[in-house]
């Protein structure tokens, strides 16, 4: 990366972090600055503020190769940095998921040829899985919070479909008939069947929400980063505690025996 090249990426950088101090709440102990600048030591660039009270203060710091600055925008680099901050406990759930998902695949493929025509039903519904498990960690790796979300619904929907077709049972069309007959079969316990149940439930409130409620009665039409902001400071607890909780259920769900 040129000079050049580092402080124009560094000037968008600070630009973006001055409406993301503005408009969210995310820095906000130093929502109160008089004066913000930046500072760019290689490729690193400091965010500076000099609060009401005199104090200077570091509000946050960027690494501009974070990801291939020739390819992308400063966005990306803001939303990738702000995703690995807020959300690493989701992230880490999901990235196991998708390699638990790997590592069953061989499994998956001798129970399909077992169940003949059924199988191919059973095929398909492991590769979609995996494919909304692969689309949920880009996503979020961009901190994209409402499509990374209703990806983890329909992931949450379609491995439960798959328990049930792994075991040769009937598979309904609405998420809780499933969960039903999953825990009819006796392949999951009483507190994962209410964690999934409660997770499905909140998912569906926050995705169905109107976009101009972010756990006040603000409304944001500047930069949709603010609003994913919001969406993430928010809902800080709900997604790396409770959907992080039912992502592990579902990891122990996919990997028990029939």
């Amino acid at each position: 990366m040129t000079i050049l090249a580092s402080q124009e990426l560094a000037k968008e950088v600070f630009n973006i972090i001055f409406e993301v101090l503005t408009l969210t709440p995310v820095y906000g102990e130093y929502s109160d600055f008089k004066e913000l600048q930046y500072d760019l030591q290689g490729s690193k660039i400091q965010i500076l503020a000099k609060l009401s009270d005199g104090r200077e203060v570091l509000v946050d710091e960027f690494d501009l190769e974070m990801i291939d600055a020739n390819s992308t925008v400063a966005e990306e680099i803001v939303r990738r940095s702000f995703s690995l901050k807020m959300c690493s406990e989701l992230l880490l759930a999901i990235s196991t998921l998708r390699r638990v998902l790997r590592c069953v695949n061989t499994t998956i493929y001798a129970r399909a040829q077992q169940l003949g025509v059924k199988g191919e039903e059973l095929e398909e519904s492991y590769w979609y899985a995996e494919t909304l498990a692969d689309m949920a960690l880009r996503l979020l790796e961009r901190l994209e919070i409402i499509p990374t979300l209703a990806v983890l619904r329909m992931l949450e929907e379609e491995l439960v479909k798959l328990v049930l077709r792994f075991n040769n049972l009937k598979v309904r069309e609405k998420f809780g008939q499933n969960l039903d007959a999953v825990k009819s079969a006796e392949t999951i316990e009483d507190d994962i069947d209410k964690q999934l149940r409660k997770t499905h439930h909140e998912l569906s409130a926050i995705i169905h929400g109107s976009r101009s409620k972010l756990g006040g009665s603000e409304t944001i039409g500047v930069m949709r980063l603010a609003f994913d902001l919001r969406i993430a400071h928010h809902r800080a607890e709900f997604l790396n505690k409770d959907l992080t909780r039912a992502l592990i259920a579902l990891i122990h769900l996919v990997k028990k025996k029939p």
